[in-house]
């Protein structure tokens, strides 16, 4: 699997373990919903470097979310 393909997973997985709605893991990751639905979906690929963003500028809760995802997706 690919470092994407688990990212997007992991995405999912989390906003699922939140037990919150697309719109909700946006507004919480500073990313616009259409955001959010690509890439679950898979129609785009988060990027490292767009999730160490999120992580160094977003608030608290969203730096968590951005260092697991990266933890489980792109460490090798």
């Amino acid at each position: 699997m690919t470092p994407q393909r688990r990212a997007q997973s992991e995405i999912r997985q989390i906003r699922r373990e939140m037990r919150i709605n697309r719109y909700e893991f946006a507004k919480l990751m500073n990313v616009c919903m259409e955001t959010v639905i690509a890439w679950e979906t898979g129609k785009r690929n988060p990027i490292k470097g767009e999730l160490l963003s999120i992580w160094w500028r977003g608030p608290i809760k969203a730096a968590l979310i951005a260092n697991r995802v990266i933890q489980v997706a792109f460490s090798e």
